[in-house]
């Protein structure tokens, strides 16, 4: 820091003083034509300009003036100031400071000053020793306001490049001071870590000892207590030996003493262990807590230096950061110069191979031409086949549809022939031609069998006309009884098609008939009945008339159905849905009721749906085997299932997807077991 601080030294400027009649002499004797008066803005008048003024009292700039006119000068030229420096040194100087405007001092250089007249003699011969004056014109205060500008330019300048050149060196005496300060805190760090470490095997090696010291001691004690007892155990054997050669009072009084000088040894041998452990334990704890003490001062210590490291990498690290960001910055850039000129000669390339580039692409596109003319005439004769394979596609359909509807007429027909209960299910197993199955060697005949990857739709539709059924002007109940896995989505889906089937077929009769439709929906758990549709609110059974009973009946809160309405349909799906997705374990019965004004007379047909895919599989085997018994109990579990058993004609449809063999087994023969069942008659 010091050779900055001489190098501002070398640079001051003094003070302005006033310079002599001699020294200006000599001065102007130094100065070249070229250099007159440190000024370049000095202009000389021409030979004309001289003659019509009179003679300057300005010495002569070209350095031919004698001795003789040199003293003879006006006192008042002392007054001109002395430059302080030469001017090729000051700008010199200037020029070498990189703080300073250049530009400014150019400026004010290239201004033009005032005429320079050059001296001049008179005639007279009296006056062979001229005086030299001051031209009026040469303005001397100009030239002092402009070097006195030029001064403090340069004197701002020179102390701002100090002020930087201060703050530089007071950065890097910090940056030294810093880094010196990091490293004896790393070093501190380290011996503090060391200290610490030797500070806990010297207290474990001391506890360690100390504890080998008094097991030793514990373990003296105790062979010298067995020493004793043994020694009193031989003596007190062998007088008891004697003792059995004869008896006396005093031995035998003796005895008793020693038995309770035993006693007392073995006494004071439990008090003197006790309290030897106490001792140990006490001075255990005392070294514990002073260990721990110890150990949580350092570890406090220790803490706020690795917070003062973290503190400092993470300034680090963010200068880092930012290094790396900067250097991304240039590689980017760097990256997009690059990538412009590889565009830049890429284009220009292309530029030369225009014409090349043109021709070859007129040539794909005749030859695109050609074959997108080819691919028209193919996309014609194409469309031509595809409309009459559609028609023949519709026709065939309509045939496929027709027999569909005449295969499901035929097999409805035959099943309310036989009078059975109907049997649908849902299995992985596949199926043969005639709904057959066979599984553990064993034959099982069903209504129908539906295969696994099967819609829920498409099995509602097989049911369409079961469900259709209810809409017929004559009293009758139909019941469908869901069960096998509890899938909610399949429960929700099949309720909904049946009802969507339901309202298809009514909107295709004339509209004549007067048709109704309600909503019901119950819950049974545990001989308990709760409306669903009325927030899960139980019911009492006595309000139930068990002599004439009937779902009509149960006083829960019913639901007007418009099946003209789209919303209602859609409200209805919503309340399905909502009241299936319970997670409680019950047995959901769903009635819509269809009242069919028919002759003035009102004709009651009920659509039930029995839910009881929310038991366990042997609840479920328990409530399907209700329908083969035939006395059943007064509860309203039973009234369910001896309604359907002997007022409704029943089917019953088993998800049977995901059971192991042996409740699909169970579950086949429960169901073949149903499907023989005789339906009551119509």
């Amino acid at each position: 820091m010091n050779s900055p601080r001489h190098e501002d030294d070398s640079l001051f400027i003094p003070k302005k003083r006033i310079l002599g009649a001699s020294q200006i002499n000599n001065r102007i004797k130094k100065l070249k034509p070229s250099e007159s008066l440190e000024f370049d803005m000095v202009r000389i008048p021409s030979g004309n300009e001289s003659m019509s003024h009179p003679p300057s009292r300005i010495p002569s700039l070209n350095g031919s003036n004698n001795d003789d006119q040199n003293i003879q000068l006006d006192h008042r030229l002392s007054n001109i100031p002395k430059p302080k420096l030469p001017i090729k040194a000051i700008t010199s100087e200037v020029r070498s400071s990189p703080s300073y405007n250049l530009g400014s001092i150019q400026t004010l250089l290239n201004k033009r000053g005032p005429v320079l007249k050059p001296t001049s003699y008179h005639s007279n011969k009296s006056n062979n020793h001229t005086n030299l004056i001051l031209n009026p014109i040469f303005n001397i205060e100009y030239y002092n306001d402009q070097e006195h500008q030029l001064e403090q330019q340069l004197n701002s300048k020179l102390e701002e490049f100090r002020r930087i050149d201060n703050e530089v060196s007071e950065l890097r005496r910090e940056n030294h001071k810093f880094k010196k300060r990091f490293e004896e805190l790393t070093t501190k760090l380290m011996e503090k870590s060391r200290r610490l470490i030797n500070l806990e095997e010297s207290i474990t090696s001391n506890v360690s000892n100390q504890e080998k010291l008094v097991n030793i001691d514990i373990q003296g004690f105790q062979s010298k207590l067995n020493n004793e007892l043994n020694e009193i155990e031989f003596s007190l054997k062998n007088e008891l030996k004697q003792s059995y050669l004869f008896k006396d009072e005093e031995i035998e009084q003796k005895i008793l003493e020693l038995e309770e000088q035993v006693e007392e040894g073995e006494k004071e041998l439990g008090d003197l262990k006790s309290s030897k452990l106490n001792l140990i334990t006490q001075e255990s704890e005392q070294l514990e807590n002073e260990l721990s003490l110890t150990l949580t001062t350092k570890q406090t210590e220790l803490d706020e230096l690795l917070k003062k490291v973290t503190s400092i990498n993470e300034e680090v690290a963010v200068l880092d950061e930012q290094l790396s960001n900067i250097k991304q910055r240039i590689i980017l850039s760097n990256d997009e110069n690059i990538k412009l000129e590889q565009n830049i000669v890429k284009i220009e390339s292309n530029m030369n191979n225009f014409n090349d580039t043109k021709r070859e692409l007129l040539r794909q596109i005749s030859t695109l031409d050609q074959e997108l003319s080819e691919i028209k005439q193919q996309d014609a004769t194409w469309e031509s086949t595809l409309k009459n394979s559609s028609k023949e596609f519709e026709m065939y359909n309509q045939k496929f549809i027709k027999f569909e509807n005449q295969r499901r007429i035929m097999e409805n027909s035959i099943m309310n022939y036989e009078n059975k209960l109907r049997v649908y299910i849902k299995t992985s197993i596949p199926a043969q031609s005639d709904n057959s199955l066979s599984f553990n060697n064993k034959q099982y005949q069903f209504n129908k069998l539906f295969t696994a990857n099967e819609s829920t739709k498409s099995i509602m539709d097989e049911c369409a006309l079961f469900i259709q059924s209810s809409l017929k002007p004559s009293t009758i109940n139909l019941c469908t009884i869901l069960s096998g896995n509890n899938d909610e989505q399949f429960v929700s889906a099949a309720i909904s098609h049946s009802y969507q089937n339901l309202l298809s077929t009514f909107k295709m009769q004339p509209p004549s008939s007067h048709v109704s439709f309600s909503f019901k929906s119950i819950g049974i758990k545990h001989h308990q009945i709760f409306d669903l549709l009325n927030s899960d609110v139980e019911l009492s059974q006595e309000d139930i008339d068990t002599s004439s009973w009937g779902f009509p009946l149960v006083p829960s809160q019913p639901m007007i159905l418009d099946p003209n309405d789209e919303d209602s349909k859609r409200q209805f799906d919503q309340i399905m849905n909502s009241i299936i997705h319970t997670a409680e374990e019950m047995i959901q019965v769903h009635v819509i009721t269809i009242n069919t004004n028919h002759a003035n007379l009102i004709i009651e047909n009920n659509l039930i749906f029995v839910d009881i895919t929310k038991l366990n599989d042997d609840e479920q085997f328990k409530s399907m085997n209700k329908f083969t018994i035939s006395n059943f109990t007064s509860n309203f579990h039973d009234k369910v299932f001896q309604y359907v058993r002997n007022q409704c004609t029943s089917l019953c449809i088993s998800n049977l997807v995901e059971n192991d063999d042996e409740q699909l087994s169970q579950w086949l023969n429960t169901l073949q077991t149903l499907n023989k069942l005789d339906q009551p008659k119509k």
